[in-house]
């Protein structure tokens, strides 16, 4: 529970001063924000795991500055018993302070990233290869397709020097940079669906064309592109890592499941283990799994074209690891 970052926006400077004195004596490690100014709250600019909010706080997330914070779960303050404000989790302000901790490590025991203004369950995943599997692309793109046929699919290359454009023939209208260019450009009409592409079945957002492109994408910008994924109904979001962006700590709070992609032998686990650890310990919820890919792209010519890598040894390995839902890897970590 350390380390959790609470959010608290109340005009009663009294009861919020009372609030965090107590949150902060209870020895839980909170990390704690408090206004009581609506014009302060609404120039935050940071990130929070829990926002503990009356009603008037929560109406300017949903305004037209919402984008400025990001809150992962949000409890209304209520000054009374009855039902709160549309269908935010409640809690009484006027009772035993003690329900406040009760109510916080309830949410960290529960899915994570529920985002109730969203009527579709986006699921994240994340790809990663400690030791960089030449192979790491094809194979996000064969898990991408395999996942469309579950549900609606988008796929994000964060590789900093991604082969994307020249594996499937074709140049994207928009990259990454551009979709995060638009995003801050539309706020609140910004719509993700108008700046992907699409290719065997799956959505996907083109890479960076440039590797220092990546480097000015902030943590703010990431956490917008997770909530413009579920404001566009995704049911499967496949991200597929080269260098760690900026903010990974606090987007890997998001992810419900990491897959680690390496090959057999301990010298090559060595940093998949050491990789799993981390994520844990920013993540305790996250699903981590190893997926060891005794395969290597020495076999491809030139084209190195996705259609005959799917026709291939690695197409036979992800239809029969992965699809209809059987996943036949090394165990989780």
């Amino acid at each position: 529970m350390d380390n959790i970052r609470i959010l608290i926006g109340d005009s009663d400077q009294s009861y919020v001063e009372a609030l965090v004195r107590f949150l902060l004596g209870s020895g839980k490690g909170y990390g704690i924000t408090y206004y009581t100014d609506p014009d302060a709250f609404d120039k935050d600019k940071k990130a929070y795991d829990v926002g503990l909010l009356t009603e008037p706080y929560i109406r300017m997330l949903e305004g037209r500055d919402a984008e400025r914070i990001h809150v992962r779960h949000i409890i209304q303050l209520c000054g009374s018993m009855d039902s709160g404000y549309r269908m935010y989790e409640t809690i009484y302000k006027f009772q035993s302070m003690q329900t406040f901790l009760e109510k916080i490590d309830g949410i960290e025991m529960r899915e994570p990233h529920k985002a109730s203004r969203f009527a579709v369950k986006t699921e994240f995943t994340g790809i990663y290869s400690p030791m960089r599997h030449e192979l790491e692309l094809p194979f996000s793109l064969l898990y991408s397709q395999i996942m469309s046929e579950k549900g609606k699919t988008l796929f994000i290359d964060l590789e900093e020097n991604s082969i994307l454009n020249q594996m499937i023939h074709k140049t994207p209208e928009c990259s990454l940079l551009d979709v995060i260019y638009e995003m801050e450009q539309q706020k609140k009409n910004f719509r993700l669906e108008l700046c992907t592409e699409t290719f065997n079945g799956f959505a996907y957002i083109g890479p960076v064309s440039n590797p220092s492109e990546l480097v000015n994408i902030v943590e703010s910008q990431w956490l917008k592109l997770l909530d413009a994924c579920r404001a566009a109904h995704y049911n499967h979001v496949v991200m597929l890592f080269g260098t760690l962006p900026q903010g990974f700590l606090n987007m890997i709070k998001e992810i419900d499941q990491m897959l680690l992609l390496g090959k057999p032998g301990n010298y090559y686990q060595a940093g998949a283990i050491q990789f799993a650890s981390s994520v844990k310990k920013m993540n305790p919820d996250i699903s981590i799994q190893e997926v060891l890919l005794p395969l290597s792209a020495g076999s491809a010519n030139n084209d190195y074209r996705f259609e005959e890598m799917m026709e291939g040894n690695l197409g036979v390995y992800m239809r029969k690891s992965f699809a209809g839902g059987q996943r036949n890897v090394a165990a989780g970590r």
